[in-house]
């Protein structure tokens, strides 16, 4: 953790005077490690980042697992199990990324649960479409959506 590091302006941290940044590398069983928003990275080079860096690990969030809030605001493992497993936003040919789209109940709040099973990443625009009913979006299955036109196209 290196928010201690920060000069009483905040404009220096340690001796590199860097900021904090949050990157998200997905290291995978199969041993191929993907850089969120860059690519793909060899082993030997995430090895050489991780020596030299200052790094805070979080846990894993297995995908597998179903997560859950008691309100309406998804928990942080809530929110952040949904943009890992739907990276970007849920309508068709949108390549708007996952953490720059609103968490939408597919099936509305209260009715439907606020959990990885009932919320999918939506773009502003295609958010409020689907919230004020011009389009209506289902989920058929984990990753699997069906989207219905104003005029009744799938």
């Amino acid at each position: 953790d290196v928010s201690g590091l920060a000069g009483s302006d905040g404009s220096s941290w340690g001796s590199t005077g860097l900021r904090p940044t949050t990157v998200y590398l997905h290291v995978r069983v199969d041993g191929t490690c993907d850089l969120e928003g860059h690519g793909t990275l060899s082993l030997p080079t995430v090895r050489e980042l991780i020596a030299s860096s200052a790094l805070t690990v979080r846990p894993v969030i297995d995908l597998n697992t179903q997560y859950q809030s008691s309100g309406y605001q998804p928990a942080d493992t809530v929110a952040e199990a949904v943009t890992l497993a739907s990276p970007q936003c849920l309508f068709p040919y949108c390549d708007r990324p996952a953490r720059s789209c609103q968490l939408d109940h597919t099936v509305p709040y209260p009715h439907g649960p606020t959990s990885t099973a009932n919320l999918g990443p939506l773009c502003v625009h295609h958010h409020q479409i689907k919230t004020d009913g011009r389009w209506a979006l289902h989920r058929i299955a984990t990753g699997i959506y069906a989207w219905r036109s104003p005029t009744g196209h799938a």
